[in-house]
């Protein structure tokens, strides 16, 4: 057997390749994708292993992608983790996801508003007791979560060359989101003769599958004093229903119509249009010494490489995430299942 990991970069194709590899007769994917099981100091190739289950007998190589490994930690801490990874798995290889990093940065600031922050509060990952939507809304644009937010300026480059350092390069292979992910088939088939294992043909060049939509902006409802229809939707009285497109709704019951008009405020700072101008200066506050010395690294370190993206000559578009649009059903049985009925 095997072993194959994607150590991030987050928001740049981890849950393309799970999705497509998991597919495949010669790959394994785990049960659940971001295991972060070497995260742990006393991890161990047995437990790690344990978590993909029973695999067919086909199977050659066990793959698992978690960006934390890359992007939770200093890449001196990061390196540490990678050691760990190496001692304990033998022969690991590792697959590098890579992507423009001010689109890598968008995109990650729309997801963690969409899928965490709107939801659960500002710097909430997870629920907590139900009302810190409302009590800490978060209300920073994508230029003022760059300032505060170091997972969306992480140093890509000084990562890249903590892994490498590590392992070396001959452990290492390149995807980038946009060549790549237009041509999975082609990536797919030189990652198996780069691994030395068989191209069981779930792939062709020229394939480019989609695994994961963006659920769009969140629309947030709410029932006023007296409880109205909002959107075709009977909202309860004193209810701020926020929804962003994946069950579950969340529901916070007993708000004020003030604190409701903060919320509403609050999501009225959220970036979900950025034109291609904004962009570009934000590449060049932020990104763009970085991106220059990852693009040389990639070029003196891995010079077999091929298409590898312009980044510095890069043609952004305007970006405009639409809402939202609520499913009546839907939110009417989050709203029964919250109210225990």
């Amino acid at each position: 057997m095997k072993y194959l990991i994607s150590p991030g970069f987050a928001k740049s194709g981890t849950t393309l390749l799970h999705a497509c590899l998991g597919r495949t007769s010669t790959f394994a994917v785990p049960r659940r994708k971001e295991l972060k099981h070497f995260l742990g100091p006393r991890a161990d190739l047995g437990g790690w292993v344990a978590e993909f289950g029973d695999v067919p007998e086909q199977t050659e190589v066990l793959f698992e992608a978690s960006p934390q490994y890359l992007t939770a930690s200093s890449p001196e801490v990061m390196a540490g983790v990678v050691a760990r990874i190496v001692e304990r798995v033998p022969d690991a290889r590792f697959v590098l996801n890579l992507r423009h990093p001010t689109e890598r940065a968008y995109s990650h600031y729309v997801h963690n508003v969409a899928s965490h922050f709107a939801r659960f509060g500002a710097g909430r990952f997870r629920p907590g007791d139900g009302r810190e939507a409302v009590e800490r809304p978060y209300t920073r644009t994508f230029e003022e979560a760059l300032e505060t937010e170091p997972h969306l300026t992480a140093d890509l480059h000084a990562r890249l060359v903590a892994l490498t350092e590590t392992v070396g390069p001959e452990r290492v292979k390149l995807f980038f989101l946009e060549r790549d992910g237009r041509d999975f088939g082609t990536f797919y088939r030189d990652l198996c003769g780069w691994l030395g294992v068989r191209d069981d043909g779930a792939f062709r060049p020229g394939d480019a599958p989609r695994v994961h939509e963006s659920a769009g902006a969140p629309v947030i409802l709410y029932g006023g004093e007296h409880g109205e229809p909002v959107d075709g939707i009977e909202v309860p009285r004193r209810t701020l229903v926020i929804v962003n497109g994946r069950r579950p709704t969340t529901v916070v019951r007993d708000v004020s119509d003030a604190e409701a008009r903060r919320v509403v405020a609050a999501s009225g700072a959220w970036s979900f249009s950025m034109p291609a101008d904004r962009m570009r200066g934000i590449y060049e506050r932020h990104h763009k010494a970085r991106t220059e010395a990852l693009l040389d690294y990639v070029s003196r370190r891995f010079p077999a490489e091929t298409g590898v993206p312009d980044y510095g000559s890069w043609a952004f578009t305007d970006k405009v995430i639409d809402p939202v649009e609520p499913s009546a059903p839907v939110v009417r049985a989050d709203l029964r299942r919250s109210a225990g009925t």
